[in-house]
C-alpha cells in the first residue's frame, strides 16, 4: 500500500502540475511527460523513507510509528536547512532526497535511483523477514 500510493500521489502531482504549466505556458504535450517524469524520480527516495518504517515494524514493532517519522521529519529537516546552514555533505547524504537528481532541467542519472530503489528494497525485506519471525500470538 505504502509503495502504490506513494506512487500514485506522485503521478498524479506529476500530472497536474504539468497539466497545469502546459496550459498556461501552451505546450501541453511536453510540459506534462517532462512533469510527471520529475514527480516519479522521487520515488526510490520516499519509499526508501517508508522502508524505515517497515523495517523498525519488523524488528522493533513498539519503535516503528517514532521511527517512520523520524524518518520523514530527518529527510525533510535535511532537504529544508541542510543548505541554509551550510551542513558538510556527509550529513546532507543522510536524506535520500539529496541523491536525486534536480528534474526537470538536469541530466537524469541512473545509479543514485538504482542504489535508492536497492537501499527501500533491502530494508524492506528485512523489515518482513523480521516481522515472520515474530510470534504474533
Amino acid at each position: 500500500m505504502a509503495a502504490t500510493g506513494t506512487a500514485a500521489l506522485l503521478a498524479c502531482l506529476g500530472a497536474g502540475a504539468g497539466l497545469g504549466y502546459g496550459l498556461r505556458a501552451g505546450d501541453l504535450g511536453s510540459r506534462v511527460p517532462s512533469l510527471l517524469g520529475a514527480a516519479l524520480s522521487q520515488l526510490p527516495a520516499a519509499l526508501t523513507v517508508a522502508a524505515v518504517s517497515v523495517v523498525a515494524f519488523g524488528l522493533m514493532p513498539g519503535w516503528s510509528v517514532a521511527c517512520g517519522w523520524l524518518a520523514v521529519a530527518v529527510a525533510g529537516l535535511i532537504e529544508l536547512f541542510g543548505p541554509l546552514f551550510s551542513l558538510p555533505q556527509w550529513a546532507l547524504d543522510i536524506s535520500p532526497f539529496t541523491h536525486l537528481p534536480k528534474l526537470p532541467g538536469a541530466q537524469v542519472s541512473a545509479p543514485p535511483l538504482a542504489r535508492l530503489s536497492a537501499a527501500a528494497l533491502a530494508l524492506a525485506v528485512a523489515g518482513l523477514a523480521g516481522f515472520r519471525r515474530r510470534d504474533i500470538a
